[in-house]
């Protein structure tokens, strides 16, 4: 796992750690802000938000 975030040159490891994390941007946009926009509820956001971080973090 540590080398897969930190192995290698840092170009490489920017790559790799900019790969794995522009799904979780996406997955925040569709499945936080949209939400957040219909109901209009900052404690939906932050538990989405950690839901979503902790599922992404299982399984990256």
């Amino acid at each position: 796992m540590a080398t897969r975030w930190w192995g290698g040159d840092a170009g490489r490891s920017g790559a790799v750690v900019c790969r794995n994390f522009l799904p979780l941007l996406l997955v925040l946009l569709l499945f936080v802000l949209i939400p957040l926009l219909l109901f209009d509820s900052a404690s939906f956001l932050f538990d989405s938000a950690v839901f979503l971080l902790f599922f992404y973090w299982i399984g990256g």
